[in-house]
This record gives C-alpha cells, sequence and structure tokens, in this order.
C-alpha cells in the first residue's frame, strides 16, 4: 500500500469503543440516545482455518429529536457498508489481482476463504474503481490505475467519511432514500 494512502486513510481501531457521533445524520440533532448495538462480521486476510469468523460491535442510537426519530450507527472508519471486506483488505486484494495472482490462488493460499468471496471482492473493487475513475473525472483530478492510487486522487478532495457515504448513496440508492422515522 503507498505511504501517500496510509497518510490519508483513517486509523482502524479494533473496536468501536469511545466513537460517539457529534449529530445525527438525518436531522444533525444533537440529541440522541444508545438504541442496542449488533455484531458486524467480516472476512480478514490474517485468519486461520480453525478459527471463527472475526467481529466487531457497532452501537446503534437513536434521535431524540420528536420530528426525526431514525435509528442509525457509527460503523468503523475502515468499514464500507454492507461489505464484509474491510477497506485495507480490499486494497490488500487489488494488489495481488494487480500482480497477477488469480483469484483461487488468494483464495486458498493468501486468505483461506471459498474463491466466490475472493470473486465477490473483486466485483466490488472493479466497481468502486470505475466509480472511483468517475469521482476524479468530476474532481479533474488525473486519472490513475489502481484502486489504491485512484483513492488518493479522490481523497485530495473529498474527506473518507464523505467517499464512503457517496460509495453508500451510489451502490444502495433504495436503501438510502428516506424512511418513516423509527415509532418507539
Amino acid at each position: 500500500m503507498s505511504p501517500a494512502l496510509l497518510k490519508l486513510l483513517p486509523s482502524c481501531a479494533p473496536r468501536n469503543s469511545g466513537r460517539c457521533p457529534s449529530q445525527c445524520p438525518f436531522c444533525n440533532g444533537k440529541h440522541f440516545w444508545l438504541h442496542g448495538s449488533y455484531s458486524r462480521k467480516w472476512f480478514y486476510s490474517r485468519g486461520s482455518p480453525g478459527e471463527p469468523t472475526p467481529q466487531r460491535t457497532v452501537q446503534r442510537y437513536l434521535c431524540r429529536d420528536p420530528s426525526c426519530g431514525h435509528t442509525f450507527s457509527v460503523p468503523p472508519p475502515d468499514v464500507l457498508p454492507y461489505c464484509r471486506f474491510l477497506w485495507n483488505d480490499l486494497l490488500c486484494i487489488a494488489l495481488l489481482l494487480a500482480q497477477e495472482k488469480s483469484a483461487y490462488a488468494i483464495a486458498k493460499h493468501h486468505w483461506r476463504v471459498p474463491i466466490r468471496c475472493i470473486l465477490r471482492a473483486k466485483k466490488t473493487i472493479d466497481e468502486i474503481s470505475e466509480w472511483l475513475k468517475v469521482m476524479c473525472r468530476e474532481t479533474r483530478q488525473a486519472i490513475e490505475s489502481g484502486l489504491s492510487l485512484l483513492t488518493v486522487g479522490v481523497l485530495q478532495t473529498y474527506s473518507w467519511v464523505e467517499l464512503r457515504s457517496m460509495w453508500f448513496r451510489v451502490r444502495y440508492p433504495e436503501r438510502f432514500r428516506r424512511l418513516a422515522p423509527h415509532t418507539i
């Protein structure tokens, strides 16, 4: 991974502890309370065949503004919405694919996961790369090849949180539409 990318990406904390949102993402309200938590699973490169799938606990919140009432969470900084691969893991797979390793070799020798997981990650990498090329064109950045170089180019204009949010909105437009508030 390039040193420029490491400086721009957020640090990857092992847990979501101590991370409290500053405002509700729906109404920008400052009053919310804890509303349970959930465990987030993901695949990662350092697993061994007998280990259980690692998990992170993500805290959920409920907005106390009567006109809002939405629930929301603050995911760890290296997690993409609805993606079981961490951002650094996607960069690692992209690097292995750029070195002309096959999906089978990556799945069998590097990650110890079924090949369908690597193929799904490759599809995600291809989609993110195409989207980042469009973002580079929009921000008038030079279009580079490779996921990490594309990311560095776009992170010169947008923060990591903005970039992750924009990707979520583009990839899952139906999930982002405004829903009726949560009722207690």
